[in-house]
């Protein structure tokens, strides 16, 4: 069976909701309700979709030829229940840490397992829903341009100095880069916002949404983080080196590629540059210090 064409037939119902989901997505802070941990708004739809869909569900009309395509994520999450039901059950030679626990160990374990459940059932969702219509990408491109849209105001306000509006759930104290600048958008952290922005980008190019991708693009930088830039500069040199390759746009490929580079020259020497850059990415490792915190971590 080809897994882009799933054969369910789609209610109109459940397809809002997840299209709902995607939307969603990116409030993984922002916009959720403390509850030992942060309840999301696209959890809440995703186990909505769930329960319409086990009511939904009739076996005898089983399709048993989705389970021989997530044989491996199958395997995976029955690794993941015997390795959770082990830990609840074992007893450890020495005391475990409680230092970011949310319930307790035993209680984080289950919690753990369901996310894995929850990200099996999310995975089986769009294979579905997306194989069944790919257009419906562009809610996740809607709350991605949104949360972009959020993260440029956050970041400029604070670093003028002026006052914000946070979302609820974001907390009084997000996370910034020099105790100043707002960097982490609607995650309570920059380097996911960032990796998410970039996935964004690639994901808006390829429904040919060419102006919202060079957009989310170039608003991975609003989370300064190292390795969303990075992977943000491979994919701009991807595009840069396909639009070369066309004749009636390699005057404008030059233009942008002239004006980066000129950009990334006095930019490398600045003592930003240098501090939240450089030294993060190549400080040793054998001495923690506050440039190679992250990496160390």
């Amino acid at each position: 069976m080809n897994i882009s064409q799933p054969p369910a037939r789609v209610t109109l119902r459940t397809k809002s909701l997840f299209a709902a989901f995607l939307f969603f997505l990116p409030f993984t802070q922002a916009l959720t309700f403390n509850l030992f941990f942060p309840l999301k708004i696209s959890e809440i739809l995703l186990f909505t979709i769930l329960l319409t869909e086990f009511a939904r569900l009739n076996p005898r009309k089983l399709n048993t030829a989705y389970f021989k395509e997530f044989k491996l994520p199958l395997l995976f999450a029955l690794v993941a229940t015997l390795s959770c039901i082990v830990n609840l059950f074992w007893e450890y030679p020495y005391e475990l840490s409680d230092a970011s626990v949310r319930i307790s160990n035993s209680w984080d374990s289950v919690l753990r397992l369901l996310y894995i459940y929850a990200n099996f059932f999310a995975f089986y969702l769009a294979i579905k829903f997306i194989g069944d219509d790919i257009s419906i990408l562009r809610y996740w491109l809607y709350g991605a341009l949104s949360a972009a849209l959020y993260s440029w105001y956050l970041v400029s306000f604070s670093a003028s100095h002026l006052p914000v509006i946070l979302l609820p759930g974001m907390g009084a104290i997000p996370q910034t880069i020099d105790g100043v600048i707002i960097r982490c958008g609607t995650f309570k952290e920059g380097n996911f916002f960032g990796l998410y922005l970039a996935l964004s980008s690639v994901i808006a190019f390829h429904l040919g949404r060419k102006r919202m991708g060079w957009f989310l693009l170039a608003s991975v930088i609003t989370s300064f983080s190292t390795t969303a830039v990075i992977s943000a500069f491979v994919f701009f040199s991807y595009l840069i080196l396909k639009m070369l390759s066309r004749r009636n746009t390699v005057f404008l490929s030059l233009i942008i590629f002239v004006f980066f580079s000129v950009f990334m020259f006095f930019f490398k020497t600045s003592d930003f540059f240098i501090r939240n850059v450089s030294n993060k990415l190549f400080d040793p490792m054998h001495t923690l210090t506050p440039d190679n915190f992250s990496k160390v971590d």
